[in-house]
């Protein structure tokens, strides 16, 4: 077997790796394993005088834990990997440590969403620590501010108004990932903190809020739903006029749940986006603040 041990041009060196096994050895004691392309290699073997080259991608020394875990990644992406399969195959190992990864490469593993497992535990995720759920083991309860129903809420206004995404569930978790960074990003002082801003009928009217536009701009080519950076551009425009001032505010209504309230908080984002283009103070007429002109 051939090895490339480099990919630049003219800093490319071969080198050969040999090993040997008994036939009849047991799966686990072989040098090597296959995780993709068997039936390739196997059509291949007919044709062993055609000298046919092939490429590899190769993992030297990968312990046994490490070659379960590619399996199943690998495997998982053309078709699901039941979770009975995938508990079958790492019933010997750390189950916390392999749980943790597999769910970082949004591969199902035990009876939690696959999303809400990703959204909870990935460094880049806005919300990493802040569900509140009993599998956050990694966060305290003061800091388990949004119920799980707020993000699956969210995630179902996204696959309506972008059906393109409805079966395409990374594009859709990079997607509201990215939407929520950019809105983290530009409210570092309220997001993760326990305050109005976190509660779930507010997360849900922002993100109808955000997504309506966002879908604008989609149907008028003015953005690619699979670049992130284009995604947080035009989330940074939508929201940048919105204060953070105004979700200090002690609002004259209370929080509610409700379509209802959520249509008058939205309503008010539009009041404040036109207050600002016509020069008015941000809060005049506003429903929900109370503030002279």
């Amino acid at each position: 077997m051939d090895i490339l041990n480099g990919c630049r041009e003219n800093q490319v060196t071969w080198g050969i790796i040999e090993f040997s096994f008994e036939q009849n050895e047991q799966e686990y004691l072989k040098p090597a394993l296959i995780v993709d392309g068997q039936h390739r290699l196997y059509g291949m073997s007919d044709f062993n005088e055609e000298d046919l080259p092939i490429t590899v991608v190769s993992l030297i020394d990968a312990t046994p834990q490490e070659q379960a875990f590619q399996f199943i990644v690998v495997n998982n992406k053309a078709v699901r990997v039941s979770t009975e399969n995938v508990k079958s195959i790492v019933a010997d190992f750390n189950e916390d440590e392999l749980e943790k990864r597999l769910v970082l490469a949004r591969v199902k593993y035990g009876d939690k969403p696959l999303i809400l497992k990703f959204l909870s535990d990935s460094p880049t995720s806005p919300f990493q620590n802040l569900l509140e759920w009993s599998y956050n083991r990694e966060s305290t309860e003061e800091s388990q501010l949004v119920p799980i129903t707020a993000i699956e809420q969210a995630m179902r206004y996204i696959r309506k108004c972008f059906t393109v995404l409805e079966n395409d569930e990374d594009s859709l978790i990079e997607f509201f990932c990215a939407t929520w960074r950019a809105v983290k990003g530009n409210y570092p002082e309220l997001f993760g903190k326990n305050n109005q801003f976190m509660r779930k009928a507010n997360i849900n009217a922002f993100n109808e809020y955000i997504t309506d536009r966002l879908l604008y701009f989609w149907e008028m080519d003015l953005l690619d739903i699979f670049d992130s950076d284009e995604i947080a551009e035009k989330v940074l425009d939508i929201i940048k006029r919105l204060p953070k001032e105004f979700w200090l505010e002690d609002w004259k209504l209370r929080i509610q749940d409700t379509p209802n309230f959520r249509e008058i908080l939205k309503n008010d984002f539009k009041i404040i986006i036109t207050n600002c283009k016509l020069g008015k103070q941000w809060s005049y007429g506003l429903e929900l603040v109370q503030t002279e002109e």
